[in-house]
């Protein structure tokens, strides 16, 4: 009763504040007191902005927010007073118009009920939570092993992941037969990311028509676009080495003229591969900033940005203010061509056109490299 009390209050409340909104959430988490939720989720097709990014009070643990929305998307939900990992501060639910939801519980463990979108991905978790608490039992004894006097940091972190893969591999089959169960339910396209890298395309495949052309059809096409990008990535990976020829390509900059690789042949070049979406691109801009200032008369910096909206991308551009050349890839793939599978990605070119060296992630060696290369 407590529970269908809280949803019709919350549903008269925001009905009354937001009339113009088809989305509607409240929570409620006992681990939370009073706080701010910073929700981000993909703006509506042909708004410059390219994402929304709301700012949500949380007072005595509870929190509410309407939104009119175009499609579903996938929204994240991050803790403002959180400024690192040490504790679950962060999750993603979809947020659909025309529906509404209460969760309740915890930031790392709530429950799902509302409207009948929401009703069956409460369903959908059931499946997932024997596994996702495998999962954690698994992390939780090699934390405590580690603590241990003598223990072989190594050999457990390797035994560690070999037990999640093998709880994984099992989730995946039942996922996968999940979908081909419920290809006529909306929240089983939220089921598709825990298929096998190679089985989403499949699972988007059996989905039924209203189901692929309906409120999730963005979602579902970014999807698919993501999987093929990726899989091409992994083809051309294995020809895209240290002392090759680095492939030429013409982009849009952000004031929309072309710019060519090939132009600045006779210069060292980094080609710095991003996207808005990625945390550790963003977080890695500052410390790039610094570099560029003590090398920028040796080495061309060239920023690539991939899987993005124009207006995503000149939104951090913006925010950013980064002081060396910014191309835009759109929809060229570029990074498949690269065979960029994590980001950021960075590529070292030799005046001559060959790759020197190749980094992936916000990794120390590259800034190491780049101050010896300019020695």
């Amino acid at each position: 009763m407590r529970k269908l009390i809280f949803f019709i209050c919350f549903f008269i409340d925001c009905t009354a504040l937001f009339a113009e909104d088809n989305f509607r959430l409240r929570g409620k988490f006992s681990d939370l007191n009073n706080d701010t939720l910073l929700v981000s989720y993909a703006a509506k097709e042909g708004e410059r902005s390219g994402e929304v990014k709301l700012k949500v009070p949380v007072t005595n643990g509870e929190f509410a927010f309407c939104a009119d929305l175009d499609e579903a998307k996938k929204a994240h939900f991050m803790l403002k007073s959180k400024t690192d990992q040490s504790d679950k501060s962060d999750f993603y639910l979809f947020i659909v118009p025309y529906e509404s939801v209460v969760i309740e519980g915890t930031m790392e463990d709530f429950s799902i009920d509302g409207t009948a979108f929401y009703k069956d991905l409460a369903q959908e978790t059931l499946v997932q939570k024997p596994f996702i608490d495998e999962l954690k039992a698994i992390e939780k004894r090699y934390k405590m092993l580690l603590k241990a006097e003598g223990a072989d940091k190594n050999l457990l972190n390797t035994e560690r992941n070999k037990e999640m893969e093998a709880v994984n591999k099992r989730y995946e089959k039942v996922a996968y037969e999940y979908v081909k169960r419920h290809p006529d339910k909306e929240a089983t396209v939220d089921m598709l990311l825990s298929l096998d890298f190679h089985y989403i395309l499949k699972g988007i495949e059996l989905l039924t028509p209203e189901v692929r052309n309906g409120r999730f059809s963005g979602y579902i096409d970014n999807l698919n676009r993501f999987v093929k990008v990726v899989t091409r990535s992994i083809e051309a990976s294995g020809k895209i080495k240290e002392g090759t020829e680095a492939p030429d390509f013409t982009l849009k900059d952000d004031r929309g003229n072309d710019f060519t690789l090939s132009s600045l042949r006779g210069k060292y070049v980094v080609l710095d591969f991003w996207g808005s979406w990625c945390k550790w691109c963003i977080a890695g801009f500052p410390k790039m900033k610094e570099l560029y200032a003590k090398c920028k008369d040796r080495v061309e910096f060239v920023g690539i940005d991939c899987q993005d909206t124009d207006g995503e991308w000149r939104a951090v551009l913006k925010d950013a203010q980064l002081p060396w050349l910014q191309v835009f890839s759109g929809d060229r793939n570029i990074d498949a061509e690269y065979g960029v599978t994590a980001y950021p990605y960075k590529v070292v070119i030799a005046p001559d056109g060959k790759i020197l060296k190749l980094f992936t992630g916000e990794s120390s060696e590259f800034y190491a490299y780049i101050k010896r290369l300019i020695k």
